[in-house]
C-alpha cells in the first residue's frame, strides 16, 4: 500500500506558557496520586519499564513538565485553530482555492454545534465546494486525519487539504487535580498535498471500547447537559492506571505490525513520533521497538500533553529544527481514551 501525500506546511498557535510556579505548596499538598500496585504492570519488558518510569515520575509532582501553554479565559480554540491554519497555508505556499477539504479535531470546540471547522472555513475564505468534517478518535485523531486525507487526495478532492487539531485540556482540569500540571492548550495545522515522492506506506488501526468509561470528560452526573461544570472525571482509577501501563505494549504492537507491512526494519526509521501523555511514554515505546537510529522530539517538557496535537506538534518542531530530511522514513503512533490506537509509516 502506498498513498501519495506530502506534509507541505505547518502552523502552530500556542498561548502563553505557565510553569510550576503557578501551583503553591498548598495546592500540591492536596494532590493525591498513589502509585498503582505492581500487579497492574503487564509482565512484558515494556510493561515493566512503564511501571518503573511511572514510579520515578511520581517523585516529581510535575513529572518533568516545566511549562505548558494555557489559553486565557476569553480565548477559544476556534481562534487558535484559525491562526494555526492560516500559518500552515502560508508555510505551504498554497492559495485558499487549492484547499479541497478540511479535517478538524478539537478537545474543546467553542460550541457543541456548530463545530470550529465552520468558523475556520469562513475565516480562511475557503471555497463552497470544500469538504469539511469533524474527526474524533481521541488522541489518535491525527492518525485518522492522515489516513482519510490520503484517500481524499487520491479521489481528486482538490490538490491540497488542511488538517487542524486543537486542545483545550487546561480548562478542563482544576488546580486541585494532580493531572492539571501535565496538560495544555494549543492548535496545530498541517497542509497536505498530492505528491508521489511522499505518503503513507502502511498503517494499523485498533479499537477496543471496553474501557471507555474509565475516565471521561463530562459533568458530575449523567447526562452532561443536565449539570456542570464540565471536566475530567476519573470513574475507575484502577482501570485508568492499568490502561496507561498497557498503552506502551499496545503502541509497540501496532508499530511492529506497521513496520512489517511497510517492509522497514527498525534501523531504517529516521524519525519516531509517539503520543506523549507523560514524559516517559515515547522513550519506553522507542526502546521496546529498538529504534536506536531514530530521531525523537520531546514535546512534553515544554508543552505538557496537548492530546491529539502531540503528533503534529512534534512533526512541526522536527521540521523547524532541520533534523529530518525530505523523504525520511517516519513512524507515528498514538493511542488513548476509549482504547483507540494505531501507527502509520510515513515518507515525509
Amino acid at each position: 500500500m502506498f498513498l501519495p501525500m506530502k506534509l507541505q506546511g505547518f502552523g502552530l498557535s500556542l498561548p502563553p506558557r505557565h510553569g510550576p510556579e503557578t501551583w503553591t505548596a498548598e495546592d500540591l499538598a492536596g494532590w493525591v496520586r498513589p502509585p498503582p500496585p505492581p500487579s497492574f504492570a503487564p509482565d512484558t519488558p515494556a510493561g515493566r519499564r512503564a511501571y518503573a518510569a511511572m514510579l520515578r515520575a511520581l517523585e516529581d509532582p510535575f513529572q518533568g513538565c516545566r511549562s505548558r501553554p494555557v489559553m486565557p479565559p476569553e480565548q477559544g480554540t476556534d481562534e487558535l485553530e484559525i491562526a494555526a491554519a492560516a500559518a500552515a497555508i502560508a508555510d505551504a505556499g498554497v492559495s485558499a482555492d487549492e484547499i479541497g477539504f478540511v479535517l478538524q479535531h478539537s478537545s474543546g470546540d467553542r460550541h457543541l454545534v456548530p463545530k470550529n471547522v465552520f468558523a475556520a472555513h469562513r475565516a480562511l475564505g475557503l471555497r463552497r465546494e470544500c469538504l469539511v468534517s469533524n474527526i474524533d478518535t481521541e488522541n489518535a485523531s491525527f492518525l485518522t486525519q492522515l489516513q482519510l486525507a490520503a484517500g481524499l487526495l487520491m479521489t481528486g478532492m482538490g490538490p491540497a487539504g488542511l488538517l487542524i487539531v486543537s486542545s483545550q485540556r487546561a480548562a478542563m482540569l482544576p488546580k486541585a487535580s494532580p493531572f492539571s500540571a501535565l496538560v495544555g492548550d494549543g492548535a496545530v495545522a498541517v497542509v497536505v498535498r498530492a505528491d508521489s515522492s511522499a505518503g503513507v506506506v502502511a498503517s494499523v488501526t485498533r479499537t477496543e471500547g471496553a474501557a471507555h468509561l474509565d475516565y471521561v470528560v463530562s459533568a458530575e452526573t449523567d447526562p452532561w447537559w443536565r449539570s456542570g461544570p464540565i471536566g475530567l472525571r476519573v470513574l475507575n482509577p484502577a482501570g485508568m492506571a492499568r490502561h496507561l501501563l498497557q498503552n506502551a505494549d499496545l503502541l509497540i504492537e501496532a508499530c511492529a505490525e506497521t513496520l512489517d507491512r511497510a517492509v522497514w526494519s527498525p534501523n531504517e526509521v529516521e524519525l519516531f513520533v509517539s503520543h506523549q501523555p507523560t514524559g516517559w511514554m515515547q522513550e519506553v515505546v522507542r526502546e521496546g521497538l529498538g529504534l536506536d537510529a531514530a530521531v525523537t522530539i520531546d514535546t512534553f517538557t515544554d508543552h505538557g500533553s496537548l492530546g491529539a496535537c502531540n503528533l503534529p506538534l512534534a512533526l512541526a518542531l522536527a521540521r523547524r529544527s532541520g533534523r529530518v530530511r525530505d523523504g525520511a522514513r517516519a513512524l507515528l503512533t498514538a493511542g488513548g481514551a476509549a482504547n483507540t490506537w494505531g501507527a502509520i509509516a510515513l515518507r515525509l
